[in-house]
């Protein structure tokens, strides 16, 4: 099962059809403008997406800029995978121009679409690039005018035919950096790449300028200031303009100059530009030209000589300090191009930077980009302000809950003994292990004084005692509420709890989120190394989930992280080799198919930790069933983004591949012993796309892998193959390890393992052996399986309608309305009593609470 790379290109060019439902005059129309040879296959494609959109949802505005937006989405799914081109060449400016809408208003519309259409994860992506793109070269075009000013002046003399003008010049510039972004083989969202590129642009333009007919243009303050300094010109603009000096450097050498010699070469741009002769400018200006519209048109993005056009009626305008106000003021005439220059100018200086950051980390799957907990639905109550830092909000909780003395002030009558005792002094413990090695660090860095570093210790410790207590409180007193509006009694020996690894998993929890906030260098891995005596990662983890659970007003930011370490637990961290995972796999007969990830709680959230792994009848310890079923849901989400991405549409072949991982999973979960589990997920699906026939390379998985969120490097380059199995992995001397990559992994290891089992998964099209392997349909993810309810106010809760909430009995202090079943005055009497304040309308003056239930 060799690796192949064939390219699936399709030219057929079909012509219009003769159906009942012919696309309109007007949108054929608003096309032969655009291009009159574009497939007819295409415009077919389009006009059946805008018309069955158009009869299901009202289409307000000029409708030619849905047609437009029809024909963008249409173009891209007409496109093979794996094609560096679109099937279409078109140009994206003209499309907008013809629907007669600014490019803003056209992007505004395409978002709506996209969301309309249903579209793939792979399509907004694309679109998103094209905008992102753009949101770059309109920050870089801002950047320019500075730099020209300081690098150039206006000439003396009278501009002619002969003579370059300022204008001239500066559209150059511009030209010659558009033309050579499109050829960066990196990231062209990068917009620090981008900016190190126009300064070198700029420093090959002045080394021409300066050897050349046309040196009158240069600025003789900034020749006079980098020739008395003894730096380059690059290296003045560097720092003049916060440049990276050494990458711009190395940009220079290493890349650009190759590529221009490879263009001359190619015979795509003239010999003159490497020789730094200018004289022959229009030729060469030409060409950049040419070289520009080639690979703008064939992305299909918005051509970026728009941001040129202020300049074509003023030759020395880049000069004038009125620029921008000049510009600002036609914001108000008929000129749209102007206001989508200025606006796209001053859109882009303000978000340019956090909408790349926030691309740059590819939204995963509905539900939220920590796959396992979705904050939008966790986190609504939270009281500050989404520019606080971290550190900010951590300080206001912890502020808080120590005011007026409220310090751990739950109440232990109902519980079985009093274990305040046991827990300050299981705190301290804590405490003190983790002072310990952190000073020991702190001192082998040497990086501060002894007084500093008992500083920084105590108020770390002090952080973290009172999280732990805030923590185990809000726990508490959530699964007593639980407790009672089940019906069923808060009677559980807590002293036995505390004494099982509860105490310590929220220590955990509590120093994971305290170092985090305060940006310190210390990981997880660093927390779990240090109580690795304490508890074992598959011990611990279910406290993520209790955390988020118990409504502890956390930010949005700090249940993402908790959620990616919950993550880590479930791909990585419960899978070493010295994990009480493997002593209970060793002990069960099998692995059971574990299906959908459950979520209706048991009675007591913390009777979970009440036992060390604990049998229950179905051979396997419950909590380890419970990991399993997160495991499995984890694996579906990051498996059907991963299917989207790559366009594994069809329903067979998803089967297949989660057949083959189940399969995998139960009889062979020792290949995920030190390892990572999207390691086994990214082998599975290679080698059903190579029983299936599809064209889906390695690279192509790796490629779209790399844009989840958890994606590192090492995980598909630094695979174990294999180690001594006597040695635990906590002992495992380096050079006693074979690591290589992820292929060699999946030709040396995996496909032996499951070559058999794969030979009876045959292609859809081979019908006689299709059945010989009955296929597992995928787990249903559901949309929010961690958050049972949503308080909205004092004592007013909302919870979904579930197995779980048809359960909780009708308690005396609450009242319960069914959106979907309870009469109408029911909600009047409770906005009655919530109007009252509380007091119950049926005149026992007891306090009520309220639950409202949804679907």
């Amino acid at each position: 099962m060799e690796e192949e790379f064939v390219d699936n290109v399709s030219d057929s060019q079909a012509p219009l059809l003769e159906i009942a439902d012919q696309p309109t005059r007007e949108f054929l129309e608003l096309f032969t403008k655009l291009d009159p040879t574009i497939n007819g296959e295409i415009i077919e494609k389009a006009w059946k997406q805008y018309d069955t959109i158009g009869q299901q949802i009202i289409l307000e505005g000029n409708p030619s800029v849905w047609m437009s937006c029809a024909f963008f989405t249409s173009v891209w799914k007409s496109t093979p995978i794996g094609h560096q081109e679109l099937i279409c060449h078109y140009s994206l400016l003209k499309l907008i121009e013809l629907s007669q809408v600014s490019v803003l208003d056209f992007f505004d519309k395409l978002n709506k679409w996209t969301d309309m259409i249903l579209a793939s994860r792979r399509l907004i992506d694309y679109s998103n690039k094209v905008q992102s793109n753009l949101a770059v070269s309109s920050v870089i075009f801002k950047k320019l005018f500075p730099i020209f000013r300081c690098v150039f002046a206006s000439p003396k003399y009278i501009p002619s035919e002969k003579h370059l003008t300022s204008a001239e010049l500066f559209e150059f510039i511009w030209l010659f950096f558009i033309a050579m972004r499109k050829q960066l083989p990196f990231n062209n969202e990068d917009l620090m790449n981008s900016f190190n590129l126009l300064l070198c642009i700029v420093d090959y333009v002045y080394h021409a300028i300066s050897i050349s007919r046309f040196k009158n243009h240069l600025n003789s303050d900034f020749v006079r200031s980098h020739t008395n300094s003894e730096k380059t010109p690059l290296e003045s603009l560097c720092e003049l303009f916060e440049g990276a000096s050494l990458d711009a450097k190395h940009l220079s050498i290493h890349w650009l100059n190759p590529k221009l010699l490879k263009l001359v070469i190619e015979d795509l741009i003239p010999f003159d530009i490497i020789e730094d002769k200018f004289n022959n400018f229009t030729v060469i200006r030409k060409s950049f030209e040419q070289l520009y519209e080639r690979k703008m048109l064939v992305r299909a993005e918005v051509d970026e000589r728009i941001f040129l056009r202020p300049l074509l009626g003023d030759s020395d305008i880049a000069f004038s300090d009125e620029f921008e106000a000049k510009t600002t003021s036609v914001l108000f005439g008929d000129n749209k191009h102007l206001v989508d220059t200025d606006f796209l100018i001053k859109f882009s200086s303000q978000n340019c930077l956090a909408k790349l950051s926030g691309l740059k980390k590819v939204q995963p799957p509905a539900e939220g980009k920590s796959y396992m907990i979705t904050p939008d639905t966790v986190c609504q109550n939270s009281a500050f302000h989404s520019e606080m830092k971290q550190s900010e909000r951590m300080e206001k909780i912890l502020t808080l809950f120590k005011s007026e003395g409220k310090i751990f002030n739950f109440d232990f009558i109902d519980c079985q003994g009093n274990p305040r005792e046991y827990i300050s002094e299981q705190v301290y413990l804590f405490g003190q292990k983790f002072a310990a090695k952190f000073r020991k660090e702190e001192n082998e860095r040497n990086c501060l004084n002894n007084t500093e570093i008992t500083s920084k210790i105590e108020k770390y410790i002090s952080d973290i005692e009172t999280l732990f207590y805030f923590l185990l409180q809000k726990i508490l007193i959530y699964d007593q509420e639980r407790a009672l509006a089940m019906g069923v009694e808060m009677n559980i020996d807590l002293m036995a709890i505390l004494q099982s690894s509860v105490l310590i998993s929220i220590f955990i929890c509590a120093t994971d989120l305290i170092l985090w906030v305060n940006d310190d260098i210390r990981t997880f891995k660093w927390i779990t190394e240090l109580f690795v005596d304490n508890v074992a990662p598959i011990e611990f983890y279910l406290i993520f989930e209790l955390v988020v659970r118990s409504d502890t007003s956390l930010s949005r930011e700090m249940i993402k992280h908790l959620n990616q370490v919950e993550e880590c637990v479930l791909e990585e961290l419960a899978w070493l080799s010295d994990s009480p995972i493997w002593i209970a796999l060793k002990n069960s007969r099998s692995v059971d198919q574990f299906g959908e990830s459950s979520a209706v709680p048991s009675s007591q959230i913390l009777s979970k930790f009440s036992g060390n792994l604990q049998r229950n009848k179905s051979d396997l310890p419950s909590q380890i069933i419970d990991f399993f079923k997160k495991v499995y849901h984890l694996s579906s989400i990051r498996l059907t983004d991963l299917f989207e991405r790559l366009r594994i549409v069809d329903d067979i072949t998803r089967r297949k591949i989660w057949t083959i991982f189940e399969h995998v999973f139960r009889t062979n979960i020792s290949l995920l012993k030190d390892r990572h589990l999207d390691q086994i997920l990214m082998c599975c699906i290679y080698i059903i796309t190579k029983v299936c026939s599809l064209k889906t390379t390695f690279q192509d998985i790796i490629f779209h892998y790399r844009h989840q969120p958890q994606a590192s490097n090492r995980i598909f380059r630094d695979v174990l193959m294999k180690n001594n199995p006597e040695v635990k992995s906590g002992d495992i001397d380096v050079e006693q390890i074979e690591r290589d990559d992820l292929i060699s992994f999946y030709n040396k290891i995996f496909v032996p393992l499951v070559e058999e089992f794969v030979k009876k998964l045959y292609p859809s099209g081979t019908e006689s052996k299709e059945n010989l392997v009955p296929l597992t349909p995928m787990p249903k993810t559901s949309i929010n399986p961690l958050s049972p309810r949503k308080i909205i106010g004092d004592r007013i809760n909302i919870i979904p309608l579930s197995q779980y909430s048809q359960t909780i009995a009708r308690h005396r202090s609450t009242r319960r309305y069914d959106f979907f079943k309870s009469p109408s005055k029911e909600i009047r009497n409770i906005n009655a009593m919530i109007n009252r304040g509380g007091n119950n309308i049926s005149g026992n003056g007891g306090q009520t609470s309220s639950y409202f239930s949804y679907q």
